[in-house]
């Protein structure tokens, strides 16, 4: 089963700075965010405490991005590098998104993930890879589960394949860390017999 961790009752302060702010600053934060979380002895733990740091820091008002990280693109969601550690390949992701746009069912490459909604609200469907012959991969969805702001969830594998998506009218944001560099995934495409077919992507920074 999926692994999700969120808290509800947490909300971020809606104002915007007026202030650029500073993109050192934030890159230290998730540095020491993701320092603390690792103390921890299994994946499970590790990833619910930071999910558990980001949501105090979206509630404190501490994850703040500089306008040319909230910048929406019209063809498709964007993605724009934070942070990442050259050591452990780690990364952090801001992801703007516009009303309607979403990824394609997709995994992440064995690599456990963490999503933090920083703005609007995103909707994930999950699916069950149920099995896969000759290039042919059978899935099962699950039900979709939006996430507001100030919450976060994490996916681990091999229960890393889903759908994301701003089912929304207003633009969402959302910060996702991930435990690796990332360069492609897989994607999987639908056929009229319900089957997926199964696409390599290479993925890339916005701007």
């Amino acid at each position: 089963m999926e692994q999700t961790h969120s808290q509800a009752f947490i909300t971020a302060p809606s104002a915007i700075s007026k202030f650029e702010p500073s993109l050192t600053s934030l890159q230290s934060n998730l540095e020491m965010w993701i320092r603390n979380a690792f103390v921890a002895s299994d994946m499970s733990s590790r990833l619910g405490l930071l999910c558990q740091q980001l949501e105090l820091a979206t509630l404190l008002g501490l994850i703040q991005l500089p306008d040319r990280f909230r910048a929406v693109q019209p063809d498709r969601y964007a993605r724009r590098l934070i942070y990442e550690d050259s050591a452990t390949g780690i990364s952090a992701i801001a992801m703007v998104w516009a009303p309607g746009q979403s990824t394609p069912l997709h995994d992440h490459s064995g690599l456990w993930g963490v999503e933090a909604v920083l703005a609007g609200e995103i909707e994930t469907v999950p699916y069950h890879l149920i099995g896969h012959e000759n290039g042919r991969y059978h899935f099962h969805p699950r039900p979709a589960e939006r996430v507001t702001v100030g919450a976060s969830s994490y996916v681990m594998p091999p229960f890393e394949h889903h759908i994301t998506r701003n089912a929304s009218r207003q633009v969402a944001i959302t910060l996702n860390i991930y435990g690796g560099a990332m360069p492609a995934c897989n994607i999987f495409l639908p056929t009229e017999s319900g089957v997926y077919t199964l696409q390599r992507r290479t993925l890339t920074y916005s701007d």
